[in-house]
């Protein structure tokens, strides 16, 4: 038992574990501020934080801060300087988005938010990144607990914090002026705890921040197209859609915490491990890193999509009320994007330092999704914007494999565990199947949601227990 559970803390489910504790807090929040805000409000909260999340990618910051996972593998001494080096890089980066305080008065307009709202945008998103950086680090050198309790404690402070102004002033600013003041302590704090730790540094070396540019460039370009990708139908309907139905197809965009930071987690796992093995040319043990990183996404994400798509109506009246049904279709659609997640497409780049090979797949795919998706968004409805950005996402997958398996000499069914892929859809489908079957015999499909989906999982997980080729987890 003990050596179960030292090789669980090990792996990526400390990240993932601990980090479930803020995006449970993160899932409830938007349920609780749409009993307290008004669907406009709610339409001012969702654009303001789709460009909190914008600008840094703009600015090209995450690379640098992302580096960091990299450079750990470098030896003892050099490691300490271009870490160093990486925050440097992330400041100078982030600096970039003060550029745009003087053009508040046109962001204003194109993003119908106040004056004084879009200040608060500008200098929150300029923080994001540096204040990252420890925790990160503190993550990639193996403190795992530490660097993600930091992220958590943050998170948690401001999801109490939203809740309780939103409740006392009933008025969507303050909690504006609040993040931001949050986002001033927590680059104090964590540019403090980077010095005591000597990952800051006032004298960085010059070659050492041109290495971390060199490396961090591809990625942070491939970052924001990435962002520009996944986000172009946000992007777009944010100028095209009043804040109030925007309210509603954002919140019908659902976002499920625990998914991304499954995602995430076996992410930081996994680059270090195919870092290492392709220094070592453990070909073998890429293959077996990288299907065994799609079996442990895939094993969460295919029951949470066939349960978004199938109960996304019910889903939306639980969390959001019968006001919001109308969100209902957008999730039904939305649901198919997590499917997205099970395929880590730029970690072998990533992990290879082959970083401009991934920005070239961007560079030939992005502005393609990107004008097609401003189109449809232009010329149709929210629904069709949502499909044809989403369906263009499932081609730029695929072509990415493709180049993977001919880049690195790895076919498909090297990569892709297809047999266990097809043994959790399966069971999906049949669990799926015996919901509805039991349906009628509730009065009130809440009621059955409430009972069925517990069961579901109950049932879904089961299978750990008897399947001698289940996920490590």
């Amino acid at each position: 038992m003990y050596s179960y559970f030292h090789r669980l803390s090990k792996g990526h489910w400390p990240i993932f574990l601990l980090s479930n504790i803020s995006s449970v807090a993160n899932l409830f929040l938007p349920i609780i501020l749409v009993r307290l805000l008004s669907p406009e409000a709610m339409g001012l909260y969702k654009t303001f934080f789709l460009y909190i999340m914008f600008l840094p990618f703009l600015c090209l910051a995450g690379g640098p801060v992302n580096s960091v996972f990299y450079w750990v593998g470098k030896g003892e001494h050099e490691r300490q300087e271009l870490i160093q080096a990486s925050w440097w890089v992330t400041i100078m980066l982030s600096s970039l988005v003060l550029i745009l305080l003087p053009f508040a008065s046109l962001i204003e307009e194109y993003l119908q938010l106040p004056r004084n709202i879009v200040y608060l945008l500008i200098i929150s998103s300029f923080l994001v990144c540096p204040s990252g950086h420890y925790n990160e680090f503190c993550i990639a050198q193996g403190e795992r607990v530490k660097g993600t309790l930091l992220g958590v404690s943050f998170e948690l402070i401001k999801t109490i914090g939203f809740i309780l102004l939103a409740y006392w002033q009933k008025n969507v600013d303050c909690l504006f002026y609040y993040f931001a003041l949050m986002m001033i302590v927590s680059f104090i704090l964590m540019t403090w705890l980077g010095a005591k730790h000597r990952t800051v540094t006032l004298g960085p070396q010059k070659d050492k921040i041109q290495r971390v540019f060199s490396y961090s460039l591809p990625i942070s370009i491939s970052a924001l197209l990435h962002f520009a990708v996944d986000k172009s139908d946000m992007i777009f309907l944010s100028f095209f859609l009043g804040k109030e139905s925007f309210a509603f197809y954002s919140l019908g965009c659902l976002v499920i915490p625990p998914l991304y930071i499954l995602e995430m987690s076996v992410q930081k796992i996994l680059i270090p491990s195919l870092s290492q093995s392709y220094t070592n040319k453990n070909f073998k043990n890429i293959q077996l890193s990288f299907r065994k990183a799609i079996e442990n996404m895939a094993f969460l994400i295919i029951p949470s999509f066939f349960g978004l798509y199938f109960f996304s109506e019910v889903i939306i009246k639980i969390i959001y009320t019968d006001s919001y049904l109308a969100s209902s279709d957008f999730l039904k659609i939305f649901s198919w994007s997590y499917l997205l997640l099970i395929i880590p497409h730029d970690s072998l780049y990533r992990a290879s330092g082959k970083t401009k090979l991934l920005l070239s797949n961007y560079i030939f795919f992005s502005p393609v999704i990107v004008l097609v998706v401003f189109l449809v968004a232009y010329y149709t409805n929210a629904s069709y914007t949502l499909i044809s950005a989403i369906g263009l996402k499932f081609i730029f997958k695929i072509f990415c494999l493709y180049k993977i398996r001919r880049q690195f000499g790895l076919s498909l069914s090297e990569l892709i565990p297809y047999k266990i892929l097809l043994r959790f859809t399966l069971i999906s489908i049949v669990l799926t199947a015996l919901s509805f079957q039991i349906k009628s015999l509730f009065t009130d499909d809440r009621i059955w949601f409430s009972v069925v989906c517990p069961l579901f999982a109950l049932l879904y997980f089961s299978q750990l227990l008897f399947d001698r080729q289940r996920p490590s987890l």
